[in-house]
This record gives C-alpha cells, structure tokens and sequence, in this order.
C-alpha cells in the first residue's frame, strides 16, 4: 500500500470518526455531550494510541534506506491531518455553540450561572460581563436577575464572566475560555 494510499485512508478514518462524534453530539444535546465529553476524549486517547501503536509496527518492518524518508513524509502528513481534523473538529463544535445560543435552555444556563455568580458575591460589589453578540439577552436577563449586566469589550463565543472586586476574584464560565481549555487538553495527547 503506498504512502498516499495510507494517507487517503487515515484522513478518511479520522473524518469519519470526527463526523461520527459530532453526529453524537447533536444527537445528544448539549448537556449528555458535557457529561459525556471524559468519556469521549479517553475513547480517543486510546483509539489514537490504538492507531499509533499499529502505524509504529508496520513501519518498523520497512527495513530499506527509503524507510526514514517515507516515515518523515508520512509524520509530517499525519501531523497536517491531524491538524485540519482537530480544526474541522473544533470549528463544528463552535458552529454548535453558536445554534445552542439560540436555546430557551441557554437563556436558563445564563440565569443559573448569574445566579451562581451573584451567591458567590455574598453581596460585595461586583461586575457581571457578557459577550458582545448576546447583547439582545441584555435586558431580558437584567430583568429577570434584577442586576446590572455590562457587555464585555471581547468576543468569547456566549457565557458570562465575573468580576467580584472586594475579593479580587474573576470566575470565566465563557464558552472559549473552555473551548480554548479543551483544545490545550487535545494538544497535550500529541
């Protein structure tokens, strides 16, 4: 099987495990996906460790000087793969961001997590962010949580940030802070 031969088929097993996942994931609704998320990178630790532990034995009978330039091209293809897989990955996970934003149940999230924020304040002056593009929640969510809410000069795909500034505390529940965690997670199994 040639070099190409095995990129064309590790690019479409990795795209149809991604499309697999992301199928999961709209199937199962944001919440299952949070609760489901350990479970899933563990299964792709190991389906990852899985794949890399056969692509390293069939290249350890290739015994001819071609072998280490073959095995070169072929990392630096897999890493290239790799790359536009977790990209296409992580651009169809904020693309689900961005419709769960649209959701009753995002509007709750908000107010449990305003909630959360105003308890954790114990009363002490504090600043409660949104990003730009939820600026039509604005005063749906003033309304209901019966406190100012500011709109935060950066974009970071929904959620709130808070400043409670007695304690000089700042709690991020924003969507691409965690976002932004989960990919440094993912690029740590490389």
């Amino acid at each position: 099987m040639e070099i190409a031969e095995k990129r064309k088929a590790f690019k479409q097993a990795v795209v149809e495990q991604v499309k697999k996942q992301c199928e999961q994931i709209e199937l199962a609704g944001w919440a299952e996906y949070q609760a489901d998320d350990a479970a899933y990178k563990e299964e792709l630790r190991q389906w990852k460790e899985s794949w890399l532990a056969a692509e390293k034995e069939k290249y350890r009978l290739f015994l001819n000087g071609e072998r280490s330039r073959r095995i070169m091209e072929c990392k630096l293809e897999c890493c290239s793969l790799e790359r536009e897989c977790e990209d296409a990955l992580f651009s169809q996970v904020e693309k689900m961001l961005i419709q769960f934003r649209t959701t009753d149940s995002y509007k709750r999230r908000m107010m449990k997590w305003i909630s959360e924020m105003t308890e954790l304040a114990e009363g002490q002056k504090m600043e409660i962010e949104l990003c730009p593009s939820d600026e039509v929640l604005l005063p749906i969510l003033e309304e209901q949580a019966e406190i100012q809410l500011v709109l935060s000069q950066e974009e970071f795909l929904g959620g709130i940030r808070c400043r409670i500034f007695a304690s000089n505390r700042y709690l991020d529940e924003s969507f691409g802070t965690k976002l932004q965690r989960i990919r440094e997670e993912w690029n740590g199994w490389q």
